[in-house]
Parts: C-alpha cells; sequence; structure tokens
C-alpha cells in the first residue's frame, strides 16, 4: 500500500487521477471502495457498467522531443476519438484510450504526422 486516503466531500460521482503534465506517473491496482456504512464494499470497478476497458500504450520516441515541440502533439492526440487521457516525458508518450474507437496505428500516425519518429 502506497497510499491510502477518505474523503467524503461527494456523496456520488465519479473518480479520477491526475498528475501534472511534467511528471511520469504509473497507477496500478486502484481499488475505489464505498465509504463504512454506505450501500456498498465492494470496489467501484466491480459495480461500473459493461463499458470497454481503456488501454494505455506507451509509445518510445526515437528523439528527445522538447516540450514546447510536444504540445501540439498532444493536442492531436486529445482530438482523436475514444482518447481519454495523455501523458508525455521527453522521449515517450502514454496514451489512454478506447480501443473500439482508436488504435495504436491511428494514435503513431499522429505523432509521426509531426515529424516525430517512433521506435
Amino acid at each position: 500500500l502506497v497510499v491510502e486516503t477518505t474523503d467524503d466531500t461527494y456523496q456520488s460521482g465519479a473518480v479520477g487521477l491526475w498528475t501534472k503534465s511534467d511528471s511520469v506517473t504509473c497507477f496500478d491496482d486502484v481499488q475505489v471502495f464505498a465509504l463504512p456504512g454506505a450501500s456498498s464494499t465492494q470496489p467501484a470497478a466491480a459495480a461500473t457498467s459493461a463499458s470497454a476497458p481503456l488501454r494505455t500504450e506507451t509509445i518510445l520516441l526515437v528523439n528527445i522531443v522538447n516540450p514546447d515541440d510536444m504540445e501540439p502533439i498532444v493536442e492531436a492526440l486529445q482530438r482523436l476519438r475514444g482518447v481519454h487521457n495523455v501523458q508525455t516525458s521527453l522521449q515517450e508518450i502514454q496514451v489512454s484510450y478506447d480501443p473500439a474507437q482508436t488504435s495504436r496505428p491511428q494514435i503513431v500516425e499522429v505523432i509521426e504526422g509531426h515529424a516525430v519518429h517512433v521506435k
């Protein structure tokens, strides 16, 4: 266990994870439970609808890319249908997307369309 927290600010809604755009962060095995006394003690993921799971691809870049040059790539990726999140570092781009709406080849095409070569 790395982090455990309780927050009863909101009684219903969704959960999101956010990091600053200049960080490299991975989330693994995140579990969200209802507060004690609530109607459910199952992880929230078990109670969600049967929507398709997101896929996260880490795309390695041939060269280091300046953060200013990365901005238009991120904006173009975010415009792709089904893309939910884009994280970058100097030599990689991590994209979380719905594989029913877009694909890795489409993502790579957008990146390479900005004259950045993918490994």
